[in-house]
């Protein structure tokens, strides 16, 4: 294992016990001889923990915007509409930032529930769902969050602009960027319940068939038949 994905792994180890985790893997690095600036094809892998906010939509109820530290850290606003999309641009336009840049990584992680469905495509009213405490949409903002490289998967943390507070947006985020940077300095191996080599022996799907059990998926919900398919495969290793 390279350096760089040791201190990886050491990093999500120390975030995974805290409040808020969240790991968005992006699959494997190029080599780490591929020259400067050799685009991967793969997007960058994201992790954090800790949301400043956290807001909470649910079917019946008034939308929730739970507010976890900054000057109304341990308060709840609760919203007048009880639109799910309402609620959530209300909360992105209350923390974005003023000016964003492409090289910043996203703030906001989004739970979105089958439920929550109808908001997203267009519906009649009476195909909207007569739900009652049913989460439809968490989403949860961070002020940095840890970031791999693309060509090497080394891990940095990075401000996302996202803030509760404007007027010390700078301090808060400096302050949680060095909370991740010492995590990235850590060398203590994470412990891992997988033994072994690691080997792959076999799956259950060769790839010919798992290449074509996604283009019937894709197939499907060109169709309007299905939105999402949670297709998987058993995997043997040594």
């Amino acid at each position: 294992m390279t350096d760089a994905r040791q201190r990886a792994l050491v990093a999500l180890g120390s975030l995974a016990g805290e409040p808020g985790f969240f790991c968005a893997p992006a699959g494997e690095p190029l080599a780490a001889t591929a020259p400067a600036g050799t685009p991967s094809g793969r997007d960058v892998s994201i992790a954090g923990a800790r949301p400043f906010a956290r807001l909470e939509v649910i079917a019946g109820a008034y939308p929730a915007l739970h507010h976890l530290s900054g000057a109304r850290a341990g308060t709840v606003e609760i919203l007048s509409d009880t639109d799910p999309l309402k609620a959530l641009s209300y909360a992105l336009a209350r923390f974005s930032p003023a000016e964003k840049t492409p090289a910043s990584p996203p703030g906001c992680v989004l739970a979105i529930s089958y439920d929550a469905a109808p908001w997203f495509i267009p519906s009649p009213p009476e195909r909207l769902p007569r739900l009652k405490d049913a989460p439809l949409i968490i989403a949860s903002f961070y002020e940095a969050v840890l970031v791999s490289d693309p060509i090497t998967g080394e891990m940095r943390s990075a401000a996302t602009g996202f803030s509760p507070s404007p007027d010390s947006a700078a301090y808060l985020s400096q302050k949680r960027l060095n909370e991740l940077g010492e995590m990235l300095e850590k060398t203590t191996p994470v412990a891992c319940g997988l033994q072994g080599t690691g080997k792959l022996l076999g799956t259950s799907l060769e790839k010919s068939a798992y290449l074509s059990a996604i283009a019937r998926v894709k197939e499907y919900i060109a169709a309007g038949d299905i939105y999402q398919v949670n297709l998987s495969q058993r995997l043997r290793v040594a």
